[in-house]
């Protein structure tokens, strides 16, 4: 049996995302493969894996998004360009980048983030970054 190659899952999310679906998702705070493989067999959209409040490293975050059968998102705990291109590097469908609160900070971010997609969650604007993602981008206007 054939599956879709990540990227492939990835883009088909990032086009979901871009058409207004709704799409369910939870966050991933344990280092726990089975926790990961387990939300996603359950129905999920997308998952974030928590790396910024939750005791995950790279490492940790790799084996989940390995385990996941559904796109993820990293949540990094810093804005920098090593961080969010090491989760990209490792498959992540996007970041989350905390603290970007204004059209300067993620103005930025744009030396290093070439394509890039704002997403409000909750209340609040989350910017999502991804290959996948490239579509026209304003960020947080």
């Amino acid at each position: 049996m054939s599956h879709p190659s990540i990227a492939a899952v990835n883009a088909r999310f990032a086009a979901r995302l871009r058409a207004g679906e709704t799409l369910l998702g939870s966050i991933i705070a344990l280092p726990c493969a089975e926790v990961a493989e387990l939300f996603s067999r359950a129905g999920f959209d997308w998952l974030c894996i928590d790396t910024e409040h939750a005791p995950l490293d790279p490492l940790a975050a790799q084996t989940l998004l390995q385990a996941a059968r559904c796109p993820c998102l990293v949540r990094v705990p810093v804005g920098e360009e090593a961080v969010i291109k090491k989760v990209l590097d490792i498959g992540a469908a996007g970041v989350i980048v905390p603290q970007v609160n204004t059209a300067a900070t993620a103005e930025g971010m744009k030396p290093y983030i070439q394509k890039g997609y704002t997403l409000p969650i909750a209340g609040m604007d989350l910017m999502l970054l991804s290959a996948a993602v490239r579509g026209v981008v304003q960020a947080l206007k």
